[in-house]
């Protein structure tokens, strides 16, 4: 009965180990997540802000094109 109880208590041990470890697990996937969700956001914010620029610049080109014109 020693072995038994002695596996029993091992595999209780080995179940709450891997629990805590997927937990991590899950805690760390969570955080890249939303690290990512943010290094995104940056990114397309950044994205709308040289669009902005580049059709200003195209407004301005228009312009001198137009004044080249007269």
């Amino acid at each position: 009965m020693g072995l038994k109880r002695e596996h029993r208590d091992n595999l209780n041990r080995l179940s709450r180990e891997q629990e805590v470890a997927l937990f991590n697990v899950r805690g760390e996937h969570a955080q890249r997540l939303n690290e990512a969700d943010e290094k995104i956001m940056q990114l397309e914010e950044r994205v709308a802000k040289l669009q902005r620029e580049l059709e200003r610049y195209k407004t301005l080109s228009d312009i001198q094109v137009r004044q080249k014109e007269i």
